[in-house]
């Protein structure tokens, strides 16, 4: 195969044999873990995608582009709507008020990577007592 785009894009799939990467739509060798790829140089992530990629289409189900073994942060709160709120739920203002005015942002851990969920998965929410089974992640 030829060397991945200047940025290559990196998914993962639902295999008959489990999740398996790929890159620019093509799958990488079956084992290939991202864990081991993020410990390389940049350069040598070029070339080791440039390297490993198959001829085989990656045309599985898309997962969540994360190792189970990974976890997901997250900085801030996004809407208005939703740093009221937490200034509202929280007994001391002045602790969201310095989370979302410091200089430095500040991170939350929100999951661990066999606990995310990829676009368009079916997922539980849990909204009071109510529990809304097989919803679709927008």
């Amino acid at each position: 195969m030829g060397i991945p785009g200047e940025n290559p894009y990196l998914t993962r799939h639902q295999t008959q044999l489990g999740p398996r990467w790929a890159v620019d739509g093509n799958y990488l060798p079956d084992g290939f873990h991202l864990d081991s790829l993020l410990q390389r140089s940049l350069d040598d992530i070029s070339e080791t995608l440039a390297s490993s990629v198959t001829a085989e289409r990656a045309d599985s189900a898309q997962l969540a582009p994360i190792e189970d073994t990974q976890e997901v942060w997250a900085a801030g709160v996004t809407y208005l709507r939703s740093r009221e709120a937490r200034i509202a739920e929280s007994e001391t203002a002045d602790l969201y008020t310095k989370v979302y005015e410091a200089d430095r942002v500040e991170v939350f851990f929100k999951a661990t990577g066999w606990r995310a969920m990829g676009h368009g998965d079916v997922v539980n929410i849990q909204v009071g007592g109510l529990t809304l089974e097989n919803s679709v992640m927008p």
